[in-house]
C-alpha cells in the first residue's frame, strides 16, 4: 500500500507546518461565534484556498470544536474534480502525508477503494488541516463523488453515522459577477437549511451538490433542524468582482 502526496499544500494551504498552524488558528479566532442548540450531526463546509473561502470553512469548525463531543470520527465526503468516475469512492491508501506528518484516514465499509480519484483531490485534503488542529482525536473517513446518485448515496450513508459526523464539502455558485452570485446563491441560503431539497436541485448552484442532496436527504429522514452560519464569496476577499466563487457555511442538529 503506497501514501497519498499531499496535492495542493503550498497551492490552496501553506506548506510549512508552523505558518499552517498559524494560519488556521488565525481564522478560526478571526470567525465569528455561531451557537446552535442539540447535537450537530451534518456540517457544510467549502473548499477553496484558505484565502478564499478560509473564513467561511472556519466558522463551521469553531462551532464544531464547540460541539466536539457529539461524535466520535468524521465521514467526510467531497466531489472528484479532477478524474470523472461513475460512484463513490474510499481511498486506496490509507496513509496520507501533510505538513506536519502521516495521517491515517479511515476506510469506510461498503465503497470501492480507488487511488487515482484520490490523488489530485483539494476538496477533501483542505478540511484536514482544520480538523488536525482543532480535533487531533477525530479520525477522518473520506469518500470522493463521482456521478452518483444522491438518494441512493444517502442510504449507503445512513448507517455508519451513528457515532460520526457528516462533513459535506462543497463550494456555491462559479464565476458570475459578484452581485449575480449573491443572488444565486441566496437560494443556497434559504434552501439549504430549510431541507427544501427541491429547491436544490432545481436552484441551487453547488460543484458538490450530489453529497449535499445526500446529507440533506439523511437530514430530512432523521428530522435534523438545519442552521445557516454564513456566507461569503471571493470577491468579499478578493479584487476580481467580475468572476467569483460562493461558499456557505451550514449545520444541521439532532
Amino acid at each position: 500500500m503506497e501514501m497519498r502526496k499531499a496535492a495542493v499544500a503550498g497551492k490552496f494551504y501553506p506548506a510549512n507546518e508552523p505558518e499552517l498552524r498559524a494560519t488556521v488558528l488565525d481564522l478560526v479566532e478571526k470567525a465569528p461565534e455561531r451557537e446552535v442548540d442539540g447535537e450537530v450531526r451534518i456540517a457544510v463546509v467549502p473548499h477553496a484556498g484558505y484565502m478564499f473561502s478560509g473564513l467561511v470553512a472556519a466558522t463551521v469548525y469553531k462551532l464544531l470544536k464547540k460541539h466536539e463531543n457529539d461524535f466520535k470520527e468524521i465521514v467526510l465526503i467531497g466531489p472528484a474534480h479532477y478524474v470523472p468516475v461513475i460512484g463513490t469512492y474510499a481511498p486506496e491508501d490509507d496513509k496520507w502525508e501533510f505538513p506536519w506528518g502521516i495521517e491515517e484516514v479511515g476506510i469506510l465499509e461498503g465503497f470501492p477503494r480507488d487511488r487515482l480519484v484520490h490523488e489530485p483531490e483539494h476538496s477533501l485534503e483542505v478540511q484536514f488541516p482544520f480538523i488536525h488542529y482543532l480535533m487531533p482525536d477525530k479520525k477522518v473517513y473520506p469518500l470522493a463523488i463521482g456521478q452518483e446518485d444522491p438518494f441512493k448515496l444517502a442510504g449507503q450513508l445512513l448507517p455508519h453515522l451513528e457515532d460520526r459526523l457528516l462533513l459535506i464539502s462543497t463550494d456555491l455558485s462559479h464565476y458570475y459577477p459578484y452581485e449575480k452570485a449573491i443572488e444565486i446563491d441566496s437560494y443556497a441560503n434559504k434552501c439549504i437549511p430549510a431541507k427544501d431539497i427541491e429547491c436544490v436541485i432545481e436552484k441551487v448552484e453547488a460543484c458538490g451538490k450530489i453529497g449535499l442532496l445526500a446529507g440533506l436527504a439523511i437530514a430530512k429522514q432523521e428530522d435534523y433542524q438545519g442552521h445557516f452560519l454564513l456566507y461569503m464569496n471571493s470577491g468579499d476577499v478578493w479584487w476580481d468582482k467580475s468572476q467569483v466563487v460562493g461558499y456557505g457555511a451550514y449545520v444541521f442538529t439532532r
